[in-house]
């Protein structure tokens, strides 16, 4: 059985990867959809609010511990 292996060189240096300004990721995620998931959590909080009233948020929260 025959093998042929070969040693890996040095690895280049983690920086040296992407020049100043490019992106590692160009596909990842698009600017502002954090701000997009938190501000529809907000508004399902705020209409459940409005809907229910505190008394009742305030009860389901403890019994769903």
């Amino acid at each position: 059985m025959e093998q042929n292996l070969v040693k890996p060189g040095p690895k280049a240096p983690h920086s040296a990867n992407w020049k100043p300004g490019q992106s590692g990721n160009p596909n990842g995620r698009p600017f502002g959809v954090r701000y997009q998931f938190t501000m529809a959590c907000v508004q399902g909080l705020r209409d459940g609010w409005l809907e229910v009233g505190k008394e009742t948020m305030l009860k389901a929260a403890k019994n769903q511990v």
